[in-house]
C-alpha cells in the first residue's frame, strides 16, 4: 500500500502545484508564483532522482543501497540550499515561497497517505 500511495503522489503534486502557484499568482504576483514554482519543482525533479537511485540501487546490488542513500542525502540538501541562496539573492524571487515550495511533494504525501488509509478502513 505504501509504494502504491508513494507513486500516486508524483501524480497529485502536479494538481496541488499548479493549484497553489495559480492561487499565488492571484493573490500575490507573477514572481511569488514562480518563487513557490520554482521550489516545488526542484523537490519533485529531486525526490523523483532519489527514489529512481534507490530502486535501482535496490535492485541491482542491495549492498550499495546506504552508499546511494547518503550520496543522494547530500547532493539534495546542497541543492536545496542552492535554490534557496539564488531566491536569497535575487532581488525579485520570494525565498520564503521557495521553501513552501520545498514542502510539497510532502504535504502532497500526507494527504495521499491519509486518504488511502481511510480508504483502507473503509473498505476493511
Amino acid at each position: 500500500m505504501s509504494e502504491k500511495a508513494y507513486i500516486k503522489t508524483f501524480l497529485y503534486v502536479w494538481f496541488y502545484i499548479l493549484g497553489v502557484s495559480l492561487i499565488v499568482l492571484l493573490v500575490g504576483d507573477g514572481f511569488a508564483a514562480v518563487s513557490f514554482f520554482l521550489g516545488a519543482l526542484v523537490n519533485v525533479m529531486l525526490t523523483s532522482h532519489n527514489y529512481r537511485s534507490s530502486m535501482r540501487a535496490a535492485e541491482e546490488d542491495p549492498d550499495r543501497l546506504q552508499r546511494v542513500a547518503v550520496r543522494n542525502m547530500i547532493f539534495r540538501y546542497l541543492f536545496y540550499a542552492f535554490i534557496l541562496l539564488y531566491a536569497f539573492i535575487n532581488a525579485d524571487l520570494n525565498p520564503y515561497l521557495t521553501f513552501f515550495g520545498f514542502l510539497s511533494f510532502k504535504l502532497t504525501m500526507l494527504a495521499v497517505y491519509a486518504f488511502s488509509s481511510r480508504k483502507e478502513e473503509d473498505a476493511g
